[in-house]
């Protein structure tokens, strides 16, 4: 199954066949369900081992909802049959896996940014929704303007070497938990006026030899808004400007991204700019 979105309820069928008839009398059985990470159960198995069924099969219905995106949007649930007596070759064991993707995907009117996709393929985002599910590059230079972005966990925006984002009125927002943010690599630039970054682990993260322009910019529920990363050797040269722009929390910040995030954000920003070596 594929697209599942979160907090949408799911059900798994999982049905149960004797075909050894030979297995006089049929032994009763158990299931259990080993399920993914981060699924609630709002209807589940029958507790305990049950007499089989007259019929040589009968199906069982676990249901639930997701309330965040698994890890690389994949989610395992395994189910283990158990029987008493034992038979050879017990307990046996069935699973599937199915894609859980973002609800954001599925505003009204969104457009969804395909995995693998440069910005090179969106050149023109004008007044648009948009749903970013997995890291986006920045590989020539581009501009957006009013537009809403949705960005999945652990998802970061990249500007490559040499190329440049530009943000006019624009708001960019986590979908659920936590998004790593624009990293602005070397020789590369940002220039964002007019606009919203919020809910990232570091919204912006200019490296060496990068180019930072931020004018009349909020950063809100960050964990730090503008963070510059540790040189281990000499200093950062970066250029960096900043007008009128607003560090905030304002109420507490998306849960992290675990567990890959190193991080270990609270509810509210460590800092608004954190610079190192610089």
């Amino acid at each position: 199954t594929t697209n599942i979105t979160t907090n949408t309820i799911v059900d798994f069928y999982i049905q149960i066949c004797n075909l050894s008839p030979s297995l006089i009398p049929a032994p009763s059985f158990e299931v259990t369900d080993i399920l993914p990470q981060n699924f609630v159960v709002t209807s589940g198995l029958p507790v305990g081992f049950t007499a089989w069924p007259a019929q040589p099969c009968t199906t069982l219905i676990l249901s639930g909802y997701f309330t965040q995106i698994p890890t690389n949007g994949i989610a395992i649930n395994k189910a283990e049959l158990h029987l008493d007596p034992p038979v050879n070759g017990g307990p046996f064991i069935a699973q599937c896996s199915l894609q859980v993707a973002s609800d954001c995907a599925n505003l009204p009117g969104v457009i969804e940014i395909i995995p693998g996709h440069h910005s090179s393929s969106y050149n023109i985002l004008a007044g648009s929704t948009v749903s970013i599910s997995a890291d986006f590059e920045i590989d020539q230079y581009v501009t957006y303007s009013n537009c809403i972005f949705y960005v999945d966990p652990g998802v970061e925006i990249i500007v490559t070497p040499g190329n440049t984002l530009v943000l006019e009125n624009c708001r960019i927002y986590a979908c659920t938990n936590m998004w790593k943010g624009i990293r602005v690599e070397a020789d590369g630039k940002l220039k964002s006026a007019d606009s919203e970054i919020c809910d990232a682990e570091y919204a912006v993260l200019p490296e060496n030899n990068s180019t930072v322009f931020l004018e009349n910019t909020k950063f809100y529920r960050n964990y730090i808004g503008l963070y510059i990363p540790t040189l281990f050797t000499g200093n950062n040269t970066i250029t960096i400007q900043l007008r009128n722009c607003e560090f905030a929390t304002h109420g507490t910040i998306r849960p992290t991204y675990f567990p890959n995030q190193t991080t270990s954000p609270g509810l509210k920003s460590l800092a608004g700019i954190y610079a190192n070596n610089s």
